[in-house]
């Protein structure tokens, strides 16, 4: 999850994307306000480019990577 115009995601926002609840109205509400973003890519070919540039847009900002599972995330880090 980014921030977006100063703003940071409230505790209730990460704790619906950390447990999968994409339609909680938190989650709805950083979507549409633009405080959210969420990214797919289905086969991983280009995820670790487009966190790149995430990361470099937003350097100020605190990036959240959610995957399927810790390892996962952990393999990203290594990527990186």
């Amino acid at each position: 999850m980014k921030g977006t115009k100063g703003e940071q995601p409230t505790g209730t926002d990460a704790e619906a994307v950390r447990n999968r609840r994409f339609h909680d109205v938190a989650v709805q509400a950083a979507l549409a306000s633009g405080r959210l973003t969420i990214l797919r890519d289905s086969d991983g070919s280009v995820f670790l480019d487009i966190i790149k540039v995430e990361i470099e847009s937003y350097p100020q900002k605190e990036i959240g990577i959610f995957a399927h599972s810790n390892a996962a995330v952990s393999d990203l880090a290594d990527q990186t």
